[in-house]
């Protein structure tokens, strides 16, 4: 059983080709692919697109660059790589038909469904119908979430567990997974959740959203609300610490903040988001982000705001790159990458069927060593916030223990 991940040489040429494609795809420049031989095992960048749900932009790429790159691809494997195009593009559209009329459903109940994550911030890329997408998120405020519970519940083929004290709850809507959140918590710190809760009080008492129309091609589709944008950039980035330092976070989240700053990068409240990202104490790590963004996936230099790097940042004894990226970021940025491509998109190369197979205690000795791993790998790029995270992580743990859960 393999349950912590799968290694990749970050200096192989099919790591560095997945990544070339997936800039390209991401901002649709094919400078970013030139430079590279077809001479590579084409199964192995494959794989890897699928690990991190990337494929059909990586596919994207391939379309749009020139030269030979792609002439090592086998007639099967481009046949798969635009099978999974047409198949992500296709169940988008249903995606957009299913949000709008689930939102309509709820507006026609008296309530204010806000779209949180995926469908939202898929609005921002080049070709939405691109981003893969999963779950349905949909933020519902106060004592809405537990109207929005008791009319979606019926319709629902399957509901699942309720968390009560964050107030979310999954279920299935016609073959769809939807989440209800009542909060915007993620789980990282008690101070990060309350300041996660002021932003959403203050979004629902000032009405600071956006809309958006889901599939512009039917005129009767509903419009839906999204977050503004700084305070949406806030939420996302604290989703992905909330996956990265947990089971594991993907390329496609990383991908869904560039293009989310890249988007409304004119429309930032710059002195907001500072004050928030300084109040959490997560400068360290949105530097990072920026690195590994501009260094890896082709984000463009100057564009993730509070980038600049002060003297004792800069000073270190390996120097920095022409890009001004000090070296203990572009550090951080290559760990960063190398945990991400390890454990795949939210944990898929880690087998956690334990859960369901093995005895209660085995179970519970697995998960404090997969703790222990983890804490590990991310105190090499964040060792303050990998002791706090593990220390909760085992406190959490013991305390099921004791309780029987």
């Amino acid at each position: 059983m393999k349950i912590r991940g799968k290694k990749y040489n970050l200096k192989s040429q099919e790591v560095k080709v997945f990544l070339a494609l997936l800039s390209a795809g991401l901002w649709e420049n094919e400078r970013l692919a030139q430079g590279y031989t077809s001479e590579i095992d084409w199964d192995v960048v494959i794989s890897l697109s699928r690990e991190q749900a990337m494929l059909p932009l990586v596919g994207n790429g391939i379309d749009i660059s020139t030269g030979n790159l792609s002439d090592g691809l086998t007639r099967e494997q481009n046949k798969a790589i635009i099978r999974n195009v047409y198949s992500s593009q296709e169940y988008s559209t249903k995606m957009a038909s299913f949000v709008s009329q689930l939102f309509a459903f709820l507006q026609k109940n008296g309530l204010k469904p806000v779209l949180l994550k995926g469908m939202g911030v898929a609005q921002c890329y080049l070709r939405p119908q691109l981003r893969p997408l999963g779950d349905v998120d949909i933020l519902l405020n106060g004592d809405e979430y537990r109207k929005g519970l008791e009319i979606l519940s019926p319709l629902a083929s399957k509901v699942f567990d309720e968390g009560v004290e964050d107030k979310h709850t999954q279920m299935i809507v016609k073959k769809k997974y939807v989440e209800l959140h009542g909060t915007l918590h993620v789980h990282l710190t008690k101070k990060t959740d309350g300041i996660l809760d002021r932003i959403q009080e203050e979004a629902f008492r000032n009405d600071l959203f956006r809309t958006a129309n889901l599939d512009p091609d039917i005129k009767s589709s509903t419009a839906v609300k999204l977050l503004e944008p700084t305070r949406d950039v806030l939420y996302v980035f604290c989703h992905i610490l909330q996956h990265f330092a947990n089971l594991g976070i993907g390329l496609k989240q990383v991908c869904d903040l560039a293009r989310l700053l890249y988007t409304y990068r004119d429309e930032l409240d710059m002195d907001f988001l500072r004050s928030k990202l300084e109040e959490l104490g997560y400068m360290v790590q949105w530097k990072s982000f920026a690195a590994l963004m501009e260094m890896y996936l082709g984000m463009p230099a100057g564009i993730v705001p509070f980038t600049e790097f002060t003297t004792s940042e800069c000073a270190d004894a390996s120097g920095s790159s022409s890009s001004g990226i000090p070296a203990k970021y572009q550090r951080k940025a290559r760990r960063m990458l190398n945990y991400i491509l390890y454990t795949g998109n939210m944990g898929k190369n880690r087998d956690v069927s334990y859960r369901q197979k093995k005895p209660y205690l085995v179970k519970k000795a697995i998960s404090a060593y997969m703790v222990l791993c983890n804490a590990w790998r991310i105190g090499r790029i964040f060792p303050s916030m990998a002791f706090k995270l593990s220390l909760k992580g085992l406190t959490d743990g013991v305390t099921d223990l004791a309780d029987g859960r």
